[in-house]
């Protein structure tokens, strides 16, 4: 299948937020951001799931990933180092103790070992 290049342009330019009245549309502060399910318990959440196949469609990276066709929207404006900066952003793996918002001065043991 060929990729849609206007529709991984408009997921490309979306506007970084991740909740709009209470609903929530992305995994992530950033909507652009997303993980492998495998990686992440947010982006493997079932309410995402049409994210995963749009991606996998059109052959989009998942974030921090180099495996697709075209790269992770999120990754095209800034390095995946400054993405991870904003904790909100960062994969929350299998057995992660952190709250959303990773608390990078006391992370659990999954995030202080990859900081």
């Amino acid at each position: 299948m060929k990729p849609d290049y206007k529709a991984f342009m408009k997921l490309r330019n979306a506007k970084p937020h991740a909740v709009s009245e209470g609903w929530h549309f992305a995994p992530h502060c950033d909507l652009r951001v997303l993980h492998r399910p495998t990686n992440c318990t947010y982006c493997a959440m079932p309410e995402f799931q049409d994210l995963h196949t749009f991606r996998i469609e059109h052959g989009i990276n998942y974030t921090g990933e180099a495996t697709a066709k075209w790269p992770c929207p999120a990754e095209q404006d800034r390095s995946l180092a400054l993405i991870n900066r904003w904790s909100g952003n960062l994969a929350k793996p299998e057995g992660c103790t952190c709250g959303y918002f990773v608390d990078m001065d006391n992370p659990c043991g999954i995030h202080r070992d990859n900081k």
